[in-house]
């Protein structure tokens, strides 16, 4: 049996809210793979380059690269966003103490009045930083940010 990364007490105290889902991820990585293979038949067969197949393959492998993610690790009691290109991402840390609160705002966007989230968290500096804007029917996410609200709070 195989033995996880982290003890199960530690890989609870770790919170992390990312731009992109993982199911986003798979989805560009499909149709990377799927507009590849396409492009290679088609200089196959007329020996020229497809620049659509070009095109949407290098925004299919950008979008792969690229992070924009905040974690949370409660155990350390820091903070570290992340964003720019796999190799090139720029990284910023905060420890909790430089928090002084976390807010929840609430508001309605589109035709279809769809509920959203927006997670904040306001430094002691003044700074306000957005963490994640989601829909409100994310209830993981939900139940996440509100333990860190709580700890933040307490």
């Amino acid at each position: 049996m195989d033995k996880p990364l982290l003890p199960e007490k530690k890989r609870s105290n770790i919170f992390t809210f990312s731009l992109l889902s993982p199911g986003t991820r798979v989805g560009y990585a499909v149709m990377l793979l799927c507009t590849s293979a396409a492009s290679v038949l088609m200089y196959n067969e007329r020996h020229q380059l497809p620049i659509l197949g070009i095109i949407l393959g290098c925004f299919s492998l950008f979008v792969l690269c690229y992070i924009d993610r905040w974690s949370f690790n409660c155990t350390e009691q820091t903070v570290e966003y992340r964003v720019g290109l796999v190799f090139f991402a720029l990284r910023t840390q905060h420890l909790f103490s430089d928090i002084e609160k976390a807010e929840t705002e609430r508001f309605t966007k589109g035709i279809f009045k769809t509920p959203f989230i927006k997670c904040v968290l306001c430094l002691r500096t003044g700074e306000k930083k957005t963490v994640a804007i989601f829909p409100a029917r994310n209830t993981a996410l939900e139940r996440q940010w509100e333990t860190l609200t709580a700890f933040f709070a307490g």
